[in-house]
């Protein structure tokens, strides 16, 4: 079975509080549960930043969803590349809000935390950044997984 990995980063239209980032994974999980589609999503200064892991076909129907999702603006693809195994097996969405880490999570993704998603990080410029923020995430929260 050929399986890829989609990482993209958007804007989000306004602010997002608890309850409007609810309304995202409850949607998430309706959507991508049911494709085998699994992944994280990581939310920092009012940007997304999202792993998308399963059947290329799948991936691209519940990317399209974003693309066309009014609460995301300037959905940029950062990489989308073939993989052997997923990152995130069991996480039909993960979530991790970076604006609300603390303790040891926050210290572990400090240097992350110290230079935020900003508006450069939609330029080919900065996406080592997002891709190495996605591969410490992704080795944080393997016992999670």
């Amino acid at each position: 079975m050929t399986l890829i990995r989609l990482l993209y980063i958007s804007r989000a239209t306004q602010p997002m509080n608890a309850d409007a980032i609810t309304e995202i994974l409850i949607a998430a999980h309706r959507n991508n549960h049911p494709r085998g589609v699994t992944g994280v999503l990581l939310y920092q200064n009012q940007f997304f930043v999202q792993v998308l892991e399963g059947k290329p076909d799948d991936v691209q129907y519940i990317f399209d969803k974003i693309k066309n999702d009014p609460r995301h603006s300037n959905v940029t693809v950062i990489q989308q590349n073939p993989i052997k195994k997923r990152g995130f097996p069991t996480w039909s969405m993960g979530f991790k809000n970076l604006d609300e880490l603390s303790g040891e999570d926050a210290e572990k993704l400090r240097d992350f935390l110290e230079a935020p998603i900003t508006e450069e990080d939609f330029t080919e410029q900065r996406p080592i950044h997002l891709t190495a923020l996605v591969d410490r995430v992704m080795a944080l929260y393997a016992a999670e997984n």
